[in-house]
């Protein structure tokens, strides 16, 4: 079986879906709000939380199974940018977006970015080879989707593949809450929001997809790729085609009159919108904005532009 999901993050937390009743643990963060520190006994109440958790997940968790070559990543993010142009030319637009994606460096502090992101890419084309040759050889692919636009739009894009295979195909929904091992309720927006202990748990959950519905699916990226719109966003459980200022009205709601920091500004419209999309593609628009005269610089940073003040105009 071929797992296929549409972020590297998520290939990451697969991988150790696969053999999760092996390892002695996953690790932990204790993160304090606010100002002061904790105490000794404070820590290790929370120390111990953690380690609690962390056990009743090992306990709940359910091994996937296979290698690391049984994942395949399509990380390409086809919710933005141009997706009519072909893959593989020597100045082919997706790979260009992902560079400037992976090596914008709003902090100033990255080094040797381009190398990484020729890698992602790199990777990402031997994934899309694995799909078609394990699809090829009638392998049961299964697909772990949301309804994150990007994960949507690489939903569609892989029954485009699919659609010519006669291989069985089984998608996992997401699921709409699920309990952490100290019960407390998630409700997550992508598969990056599950805990890996759990991914065996709701593959249970995996329905088929019929050779009708792939067909159909295709039929939808088809229309997108002839739209060929600067965003595809998810609308009704549906990728639709949408204009390169989609955001903005958000990003506008979401920044105080007194104006604050680029930073604190993307914190808030990925956390309290939660649209799902990258924080790059946020600041894209800020800056846009600014070009446009909507928002001022206060106080510019020209080495760490998440660190600059910003306000209405």
């Amino acid at each position: 079986m071929l797992e296929v999901c549409f972020s590297d993050s998520v290939k990451g937390a697969l991988h150790y879906a696969q053999h999760c009743k092996n390892s002695i643990g996953g690790a932990s963060c204790i993160a304090v709000i606010g100002r002061g520190k904790l105490s000794w006994w404070q820590r290790k109440k929370a120390e111990a939380k953690a380690r609690a958790r962390q056990q009743k997940l090992q306990a709940q968790a359910v091994p996937l199974g296979g290698c690391k070559e049984d994942l395949a990543s399509l990380s390409f993010d086809f919710s933005m940018g141009d997706i009519a142009a072909p893959f593989g030319d020597e100045n082919c637009p997706r790979q260009q977006l992902l560079q400037q994606w992976f090596t914008a460096d709003p902090w100033g502090e990255l080094e040797q970015m381009e190398a990484t992101a020729t890698k992602f890419w790199q990777d990402c084309l031997v994934d899309l080879e694995k799909l078609k040759a394990r699809a090829a050889a009638g392998d049961t692919i299964r697909i772990w989707a949301d309804d994150l636009p990007s994960s949507a739009c690489g939903l569609l894009f892989a029954a485009d593949i699919l659609q010519h295979f006669n291989t069985p195909v089984t998608l996992v929904p997401l699921p709409k809450e699920y309990t952490m091992g100290d019960d407390a309720v998630v409700q997550p927006i992508g598969w990056g929001d599950i805990t890996p202990e759990l991914y065996g748990v709701f593959a249970k959950d995996a329905v088929p997809i019929s050779a009708s519905q792939l067909k159909e699916m295709s039929v939808r990226w088809q229309q997108l790729v002839r739209e060929n719109a600067p965003l595809r966003v998810v609308e009704n459980g549906h990728a639709i085609s949408a204009p390169i200022n989609y955001y903005d009205a958000a990003i506008l709601e979401e920044c105080p009159p007194e104006g604050c920091r680029v930073c604190e500004l993307i914190g808030k419209v990925l956390g309290r919108r939660r649209l799902g999309i990258s924080d790059w593609l946020v600041a894209q628009r800020i800056r846009a904005l600014l070009a446009y005269g909507v928002f001022t610089m206060q106080k510019d940073d020209p080495r760490r532009f998440y660190n600059a003040v910003i306000a209405h105009t």
